[in-house]
């Protein structure tokens, strides 16, 4: 009985240690809000605004993506990570 227990208890364990992304990103801009503006459209995304005190730093939201799902959107984090601001 002891390692059915076990068993149970690694399955378990390895359900709660699974990656969920969402369909928000933090993405630093370096520029002017109109910058920040022209960036999140260019992209489909929702400006949420700055995060907190972060100066530069905003939340985006892409409404194209999943909020909750165990892949990552590769293809917009790739087009991010290659914009210049």
């Amino acid at each position: 009985m002891g390692h059915l227990f076990t068993l149970w208890m690694g399955t378990l364990l390895q359900f709660c240690h699974a990656t969920i992304y969402t369909n928000d990103w933090a993405i630093k801009v370096r520029g002017d809000p109109e910058s920040v503006k022209r960036i999140a459209e260019k992209y489909g995304f929702t400006n949420m605004g700055q995060i907190g005190d972060l100066k530069g730093y905003y939340s985006f939201r892409h409404q194209q993506t999943a909020n909750r799902s165990t892949e990552f959107n590769k293809e917009v984090t790739n087009h991010l990570a290659k914009e210049t601001k």
